[in-house]
């Protein structure tokens, strides 16, 4: 099990050799939250070609890219309009993506953009793998790495 996200599934269904799921996320205390991640394309300032980046990223927004996008199952479109379009390609190939949907309606926080954030998820990334990978000291790795992108975020910029 791994915590994911949509654009993920492409990648994992191609690579493994198992059937894949999707299971909602649990709620907290609060309630069921979720991060508010935008991703953004953008033209380099010295790109020697300005005019063809800028049509490239227009087209990139447009309803014919994302339609592309979303019904190979690539990405989750970002016009809301065609949002069956990635649930259906999933659908077909055996996969209920159904929970991505519903957590689109949680109650949202944005991703903290804070000095040592990045080297805080790698560390977690890393100290949580030992126990992805044989399911022991799963508490002491969680508590390891809590204290260390504490310290991370403590100790940045």
């Amino acid at each position: 099990m791994i915590e994911g996200g949509s654009w993920e599934i492409a990648g994992i269904a191609q690579t493994a050799k198992f059937k894949v799921g999707v299971l909602q996320a649990p709620a907290g205390p609060a309630g069921n939250w979720t991060v508010a991640n935008g991703l953004i394309d953008s033209i380099n300032a010295h790109s020697p070609n300005q005019q063809a980046a800028w049509e490239l990223e227009q087209w990139l927004g447009s309803p014919q890219s994302e339609q592309i996008l979303g019904s190979g199952g690539y990405i989750w479109p970002g016009i809301g309009s065609l949002d069956p379009l990635f649930a259906t390609y999933w659908k077909s190939h055996g996969v209920d993506v159904t929970a991505f949907e519903n957590e689109s309606k949680w109650s949202t926080v944005f991703w903290p953009v804070t000095p040592g954030m990045n080297q805080a998820q790698l560390d977690i990334a890393n100290l949580l793998a030992p126990a992805y990978l044989s399911g022991k000291n799963v508490g002491a790795a969680v508590d390891a790495a809590a204290k260390q992108a504490d310290n991370d975020l403590a100790t940045a910029g």
